[in-house]
C-alpha cells in the first residue's frame, strides 16, 4: 500500500487521468486511497496475448491429427499425447505455479511460464530438422510438448483470476477474468480454425505453424520483461492490499489444507473437474469421433471452432452478468450446466453427417454451457477460500480437471469399437454419464461469499472512521470558535 498526502494526491488526480479514486481512507494527516489506474487495461491486454499464446500450444495437432500421423507413421493415439501431456503433467504444472504465484507474484510467473513453454516449442520447431527418421524427429517434438506443458500452467488459466484481483476493483473483476478466459478460449478456436488451412494434407506447412508459436511466445517473453508490472503502486480494493490474497502467515501447504477442509470448495472442485473433464475429451478426441461417421476433416474442424466461438460469447455473457449481479454465482453456474448437458446429450444422439447443422448446434450451446461457466466458477472459488490465494484455489481446480480430462480420454479410447461407423458411440454415452453426474455435483457447493464480505467490513469501518474524524473536527472547530 502507498501513503499520500491529501493536497498532494488531489492534485495527483486532476493532473493524470490515469488515476481514478475508488475508495478513500483518512488516517490522520495523510490519506490511504484504493486506486484504479488507466494502465490496468495496458496490462490485461499484455496477459491476454500470454493466455491466448498458452492455449494455442495445447490443441495445436488436434485438428490435424490425422494428417500428422499418417507423414511421421504413428498412431493416432500417439498424436493424442500431443495434447494429452498438458494433463498428464498437470499434478507437477499446476503445483510449480501456485507455488511461484504466491512466492513470487505474477509478473515471474509469467515470465516463468513463458520462457519455459517458448523453449519447448523452438524445440518442436527444431526436430524437424534432425538428421533422423521421422519417428524419431516425432517423439522429440512430443518431448518439446512436455516441456511446454510444464510451464503452460503459469501462463494460463491459473492466473487469471490473480491479473483480475491485482489490477481491477469489486465492479470490474468479473468482466477482466472473462476477457482473460475469452482470449484463453480464442487461442483455441484460432488453433481449429487456422491450423487446418495452412497444413496441406501430405502435411506441408505444418513448419510454418510451429515456427510462428515459438517466436509468438518468445516476442511475449521480452514484452513482459520490459513493460508488464506485477501490480500497482496503490491496490484497487479491500482484498488486494495483502501483497497476495492468502498473506496471513499461511504456508503453501496450510493453503492447500484449508481449500481441501472446505467442503462446499469439494463439491465445486469435483463437480467442475468432473465437466471440465468430460468437455475437454471430447474436444480432443473429436475428429476420432466424427470422421468414421463420414465427417471430413474440415467439418471437424468446424465443429471445434463452434464450440470456442460459442464458449467465447459465453464467458462475455456469463461475466457482464457477474459484474450486474456480483452474487448471482450459482444462479449462472447451474444455467450453463443445463445448457452444456442439454447440448452434449442431443450431441450425442444426433451425431450423423445428414444432420450437420443440427449436431453443429447442439455443439454450440454445448461450449456456451462449458466455456461460459469457467470464469465464474473460478470467481467462486476465490470467492468461498478467501483469503487463501487465488493461485491455490484455482489451480487446484485446473488440476483436477486435467487428470480427469486424462482419465476420461482413456476411457473413451477403450470404450471405441473397433468396427466403423459408430466407433465411439459407447464412449459418447460414458461420457453423457460423467457430465450429467458432475453438474449435480456443482450444486453442492453453497459456499459464504468471503471475500466480498471483507471488502464489506473494510467499507464499513472506513464508514464509522471517517464518521468519528468529521465529528472530531467540528468539535474542534467549534472549541476554536
Amino acid at each position: 500500500s502507498r501513503f499520500m498526502h491529501t493536497v498532494g494526491s488531489r492534485n495527483l488526480q486532476e493532473a493524470d487521468p490515469l488515476y481514478n479514486s475508488v475508495i478513500t481512507v483518512e488516517n490522520d494527516e495523510e490519506e490511504k486511497q484504493y486506486k484504479l489506474y488507466g494502465r490496468r487495461w495496458i496490462m490485461l491486454t499484455i496477459f491476454c496475448f500470454v493466455t491466448l499464446g498458452a492455449s494455442s500450444l495445447q490443441m495445436v495437432y488436434a485438428p490435424i491429427a490425422s494428417v500428422v500421423s499418417k507423414h511421421y507413421g504413428v498412431t493416432s493415439k500417439d498424436v493424442d499425447l500431443m495434447a494429452i501431456c498438458f494433463n498428464l503433467l498437470a499434478l507437477p504444472s499446476s503445483i510449480l505455479s501456485a507455488y511461484v504465484m504466491v512466492r513470487f507474484g505474477l509478473k515471474k510467473t509469467l515470465m516463468l511460464g513463458l520462457c519455459g513453454t517458448a523453449t519447448g516449442a523452438w524445440m518442436r520447431f527444431l526436430a524437424a530438422y534432425m538428421s533422423s527418421t521421422l519417428a524419431v524427429q516425432f517423439w522429440v517434438m512430443v518431448a518439446g510438448q512436455c516441456i511446454s506443458a510444464i510451464f503452460a500452467t503459469c501462463i494460463s488459466l491459473n492466473v487469471i483470476s490473480m491479473m483480475a484481483g491485482n489490477w481491477f476493483g469489486e465492479g470490474e473483476r468479473s468482466i477482466a477474468a472473462s476477457l482473460g478466459f475469452i482470449w484463453n478460449l480464442l487461442g483455441m478456436g484460432l488453433v481449429f480454425g487456422m491450423v487446418p488451412a495452412v497444413v496441406s494434407s501430405d502435411s506441408t506447412g505444418l513448419q510454418y505453424v510451429l515456427v510462428g508459436e515459438a517466436g509468438y511466445l518468445s516476442s511475449l517473453f521480452i514484452i513482459v520483461l520490459l513493460f508488464f508490472q506485477d501490480r500497482p503502486d496503490t491496490p484497487p480494493s479491500a482484498a488486494g492490499c495483502k501483497k497476495d490474497q492468502g498473506e496471513g502467515g499461511n504456508s503453501f501447504l496450510q493453503n492447500i489444507k484449508l481449500v481441501l477442509t472446505n467442503i462446499h470448495y469439494i463439491f465445486l472442485l469435483i463437480g467442475m473437474g468432473g465437466c471440465f473433464g468430460a468437455f475437454q475429451s471430447l474436444n480432443t478426441l473429436l475428429n476420432s469421433v466424427m470422421i468414421p461417421l463420414g465427417f471430413t476433416p474440415q467439418q471437424a474442424g468446424m465443429f471445434g471452432v463452434g464450440i470456442i466461438s460459442c464458449g467465447l460469447g459465453g464467458a462475455l455473457i456469463s461475466g457482464a452478468v457477474l459484474g450486474k449481479f456480483p452474487t448471482a454465482h450459482r444462479e449462472i453456474i447451474w444455467s450453463c450446466a443445463f445448457l452444456m448437458t442439454a447440448g452434449m446429450t442431443f450431441f450425442t444422439f444426433m451425431l450423423t453427417p445428414d444432420q450437420y447443422y443440427i449436431a453443429l448446434a447442439c455443439t454450440c450451446v454445448m461450449g456456451f454451457g462449458a466455456l461460459g461457466a469457467l470464469p465464474v466458477i473460478f470467481d467462486l472459488a476465490v470467492e468461498i477460500t478467501y483469503p487463501v490465494p487465488e493461485g491455490v484455489s484455482t489451480g487446484l481446480i485446473t488440476m483436477l480437471g486435467c487428470l480427469f480430462t486424462v482419465a476420461e480420454t482413456y476411457i473413451m479410447e477403450a470404450w471405441k469399437d473397433p468396427e466403423p461407423p459408430h466407433s465411439m458411440q459407447k464412449a459418447l454415452y460414458w461420457n453423457l454419464g460423467v457430465t450429467i453426474f458432475c453438474a449435480f455435483a456443482i450444486t453442492g457447493s453453497n459456499g459464504q461469499y468471503k471475500r466480498r464480505a471483507h471488502e464489506a467490513e473494510e467499507s464499513r469501518k472506513f464508514a464509522g472512521e471517517k464518521k468519528v474524524r468529521n465529528a472530531t473536527n467540528m468539535a474542534r472547530a467549534e472549541g476554536m470558535m
